[in-house]
């Protein structure tokens, strides 16, 4: 599979006054090797609340490292990358391997790349790469898209978490509202997990969480982890997409 890269950032205004800011970053890894898809999804939603617990906008729980240049300071991982108003964008890369990856960070362009990405961002960028076992694709494309991150707490067996994880993904891919389900752990923060979920609807996802086992599993996982989770219908760009249409 496919090496996920997952860029998290809070608009700027010149972003949010004009996306082809983004340009440059979009234009720069649809030319580099490796690169499958550059992709910016654009998310405008209120996290959801599971069973029993009230879980926070998307943050992220320890400070990452950024797979980047060690000159690079322009970049750093932040503990919180929650915008005002709630609103938060993707850019999703999907590399052929990891490697493909490294190389551009090597690259005479990159420092451009990264210029463009703070440009359009209004706080620190928040970057993991992660492994998912499924074509996470689906899932992005559906009508909704689940986006959970599970950080498991120190004190717990981590076998166990994982488990678990497994078992709420055989669960949810069961669903017949569910397209599909995609887990991965990523290279930054050892121990933390991506989820990835297309839904039919928002509706149908919380229609499935009332049912049987979906209470007991996730009462479980969230006393042996710490979750963000979002659910949106992604606006997405891409360079031959909707205003980045005019990329070379």
């Amino acid at each position: 599979m496919p090496t996920v890269e997952i860029v998290r950032f809070p608009g700027s205004d010149a972003f949010v006054d004009n996306q082809l800011v983004f340009k440059e970053c979009l234009s720069t890894l649809v030319r580099s090797e490796g690169c499958i898809r550059p992709v910016l999804d654009l998310i405008n939603s209120n996290p959801l609340r599971l069973i029993g617990s009230h879980l926070p906008a998307l943050t992220t729980a320890s400070r990452s490292r950024i797979s980047v240049p060690a000159t690079s300071s322009s970049v750093r991982p932040s503990q919180s990358t929650q915008a005002k108003g709630n609103v938060l964008n993707f850019c999703r890369t999907a590399w052929e391997t990891y490697d493909h990856h490294m190389k551009l960070t090597k690259h005479e362009s990159y420092p451009g790349l990264i210029d463009s990405l703070n440009l359009a961002s209004s706080a620190p960028l928040d970057v993991q790469h992660v492994d998912f076992d499924e074509d996470a694709a689906v899932a992005f494309s559906s009508g909704v898209t689940e986006v959970a991150i599970v950080t498991p707490r120190s004190d717990i067996d981590l076998q166990e978490a994982q488990e678990l994880l497994k078992t709420l993904r055989e669960h949810t891919v069961a669903q017949e509202a569910c397209h599909a389900v995609a887990l991965g752990e990523s290279r930054e923060n050892n121990g933390t997990w991506f989820i990835v979920v297309g839904w039919d609807s928002v509706q149908s996802r919380l229609d499935a969480a009332g049912k049987d086992p979906f209470p007991e599993i996730i009462k479980r996982l969230h006393a042996l982890a710490e979750i963000d989770l979002k659910h949106t219908k992604l606006s997405t760009r891409n360079r031959r997409e909707g205003s980045y249409d005019r990329y070379p």
